[in-house]
């Protein structure tokens, strides 16, 4: 894995976030196997992490493109990581090394170390498959077809991604020409989100086992009625997938090409 580092974005903004939640891509990746990286502006990484700086970045978009621009040149693939995802269990390595293989063999510029989500119902007939795919690959239309979940990027490409998107909603659902993206079909890379729009989850707490809540109330707790909508959203998700999602795309495509 010589060729290969991991990204934590990050920022000074959001340091208090990764100050915490970071110490458990330390105890969760295999970190004597693979380089480990925070990108930052001022403050300073502590090890196993390199900092990488950004000093003058005018949007997120900018400030990841110059953190990775520092990067030694021999990290062709970066793993790339965003700051609140909280680990859960160990990075099985020879998984790890197997996507890589899979990642170079087929020429791909993007591979999500998570599976698509589906519906209840669809995830059900695909576990019954006895013939799995180690990967599938997505199509243009397919929903966060650049979702920012964990992945293997192909360190040019995200560059040229980071250049045509500047917020991290379009840049998810951004497709570059001719650009070949895929999904693991295997969830071994286990980990949660712990904040949104920069306010914690109130599980946020339980998980990292932390009793100091000053260091919560500094950014605070979602509101019940976000809670709430998630939930309800988790469940609608849940019973027809991204079937709503994709409708809403065919009729925005079809307004804009009439």
């Amino acid at each position: 894995m010589k060729d290969l580092c991991v990204l934590v974005s990050s920022s000074d903004n959001t340091f208090d976030i990764f100050s915490i939640v970071g110490n458990s891509v330390v105890k969760e990746w295999p970190t004597d196997e693979i380089q480990m990286y925070v990108g930052l502006n001022q403050c300073l990484a502590s090890q196993p992490f390199l900092g990488l700086y950004s000093k003058e970045a005018k949007n997120w978009s900018s400030e990841l493109k110059v953190q990775i621009n520092k990067l030694p040149s021999k990290y062709e693939n970066i793993v790339l990581i965003l700051d609140d995802f909280y680990f859960t269990d160990k990075v099985n390595l020879h998984l790890l090394q197997k996507s890589l293989d899979f990642f170079k063999q087929n020429n791909a510029d993007y591979l999500r170390l998570k599976p698509i989500k589906r519906s209840w119902i669809v995830e059900t007939l695909y576990s019954l498959r006895l013939n799995k795919k180690f990967a599938v690959k997505l199509g243009k239309d397919e929903p966060y077809y650049s979702s920012l979940q964990v992945a293997i990027w192909k360190r040019p490409y995200l560059c040229s991604m980071l250049e045509e998107c500047k917020s991290i909603w379009d840049f998810e659902h951004y497709a570059l020409p001719g650009s070949r993206h895929y999904a693991v079909s295997l969830d071994f890379v286990k980990y949660i989100h712990l904040v949104e729009k920069g306010k914690w989850f109130k599980y946020a707490p339980k998980m990292l086992k932390n009793t100091h809540i000053k260091f919560f109330l500094k950014r605070g707790f979602v509101s019940s009625p976000f809670k709430n909508s998630r939930l309800f959203n988790k469940i609608k998700f849940g019973i027809f997938g991204y079937f709503s999602f994709r409708i809403k795309k065919w009729i925005h495509g079809f307004a804009i090409n009439k």
